[in-house]
This record gives structure tokens, sequence and C-alpha cells, in this order.
């Protein structure tokens, strides 16, 4: 604290202050009837800046509350303003921001934000529709080796083996040998996320990856890669639920806000009802 307030001293000393009579405030700046203090610069300087940052800082400040106060001094004069219309823009403003603080408040106390994988589950059964893949999805597993490696034949049948001992062998090959290597072949990703990412991005026809089982080999300027593809999923079908689980959650998540909210204005109205605190007049025809 004590090295901060040193540092918020030392950027005011490059600031010339007049102090305003009858209220013993400083003030740095004043466009005609608006009048910027010095207190209200402490917020401009974060904690844990230089000196010389925070002399910058409290000079950019002033010079763009300089600037904005000249416009809009320039907009009062030569823009003609319905001030009835204004006065009622900045209500609806005031409450919308009330509202919003309210709601949030509400919500932070009454929404369950646990979501269970039951509820998962119902939900993507019951919309599935809404979950056709855009692009195809695959089950891919990619090792990249050097030009000098003499396993080539070897790797080429591990990558696609399931058995332990294989996999195991894998696994420790890539770890000291390979240039690249992603052996996590349980995730679905899209084929244009792997594209992007490997030394197939120049493939000039990325549909024809799309064989099960296959697996794909490249050379590339340090040696070879191979991509196996365990699995794929064509645009048009049903994403899998662990694809669009985040999804899901959030599409849950929004449906109970909502339904909270409108449970909080209905309980207001009805409470408000009951207690008669508002009439409404019809008109008699």
């Amino acid at each position: 604290m004590k090295n901060y307030l040193l540092v918020w001293g030392a950027a005011l000393l490059l600031v010339a202050c007049q102090v305003e009579s009858g209220t013993n405030k400083h003030i740095v700046a004043r466009v005609k009837d608006k009048v910027l203090y010095e207190d209200d610069l402490q917020a401009v300087v974060p904690k844990g800046a230089t000196p010389q940052d925070s002399a910058l800082l409290v000079k950019r400040y002033i010079d763009l509350w300089v600037r904005k106060q000249l416009l809009i001094q320039k907009a009062l004069q030569e823009t003609k303003i319905d001030e009835k219309a204004l006065e009622r823009k900045v209500e609806d403003y005031r409450n919308s921001l009330i509202l919003f603080e309210f709601e949030e408040q509400y919500l932070e106390q009454h929404l369950d934000t646990l979501i269970t994988q039951a509820e998962l589950d119902s939900f993507y059964t019951k919309h599935q529709e809404e979950f056709k893949l855009q692009e195809p999805l695959v089950q891919v597993r990619l090792v990249e080796l050097p030009a000098e490696s003499k396993q080539l034949e070897d790797i080429k049948r591990k990558i696609k083996s399931n058995k332990p001992e294989d996999v195991s062998q894998l696994k420790a090959f890539c770890l000291q040998y390979a240039l690249n290597c992603s052996l996590n072949d349980t995730n679905w990703v899209s084929l244009r996320q792997v594209l992007v990412a490997t030394p197939f991005a120049e493939e000039e026809n990325p549909g024809r990856l799309l064989q099960k089982g296959q697996v794909w080999e490249k050379a590339t300027e340090a040696g070879v890669a191979l991509l196996y593809v365990k699995d794929f999923l064509p645009a048009g079908a049903t994403a899998p639920l662990e694809y669009v689980e985040d999804r899901i959650k959030e599409m849950i998540y929004n449906r109970r806000r909502i339904q909270a909210i409108q449970r909080l204005e209905e309980d207001v109205y009805k409470e408000a009802e009951q207690k008669k605190l508002f009439e409404i007049y019809e008109k008699n025809n």
C-alpha cells in the first residue's frame, strides 16, 4: 500500500492542480462548468504500476476526459436535443441496469447450476435434431517420424493396433523419437481441425481421408507423417454426446435462467396484486 501511494504521488507531481475554493478539492482539469478532480484519478493507476507508467496513464486519462467533454459541449451547441426523449432513454437505461443487478442477485441465490448426467442424456435424446454435424468428425492417431527412422513399417502396424502392448510400445517410441505425436483417439475432433494442425493441411481432397481403419502416409521436409483414422462421422450425422456436452450444458443453463426470471416476474406481480400495490384503469366505452 505504501509503494502504491508513492507511485500515485509521483504521478501527480507531473500534473498541475488548482484548489477549488470552498471545498479544498484539487482540480486537475476544467471544461466550462465540468471539473475533473485529483480524487477522480486514483482509479486510473493500477497497483504495481511504475511511476513512469502511472504518469503516462494519468496524462492520457486527463487528455481523453478533456476531449470527451469538448465533444459533449460541441454536441450540446449544435445538436437539436429532444430533452423529454433523452430523459426517457436515460430513465430506461437506468431501470435496465437496476433490473439487471436485481436479477443477477436473485439468480445467484436461486438458480440451480448443477446439471446431472441424466439431464444431459435426456436433453440430448429429446433434441438430437439440433445436433446435426455441419462438418465431419474423426477419431485419429497421428505420428510424425524423422526421415532417418527405420521403424516406419512397425509404426504403421502399431498405430492402428488396440493391443495394450502395441499401444504401450508406440507411446514409448513417440516419447523418444517422434517429431510429433497424438494418440488420444477417444476424442472426436473436426476433420478441418485435424488438417490444420498436421502435415495433411494441404490435402486437396480432404474427404478421401474419411475411411475407417485407414492409415495415411505423407512425406514432409523432416520425414514422414502417419495418420490413422480410427472412426469418422460424416456431415449431417448426429454429433456424439461428448462432442456437444458443453453446448448442452449451456442450453440447459440458459433455459433455467429464463424460467427463473419468469418465475421472479410472476412472483413479484402476484405479491403486488395481493397487497393491492397497483391499479389498472380501464377506459369505459
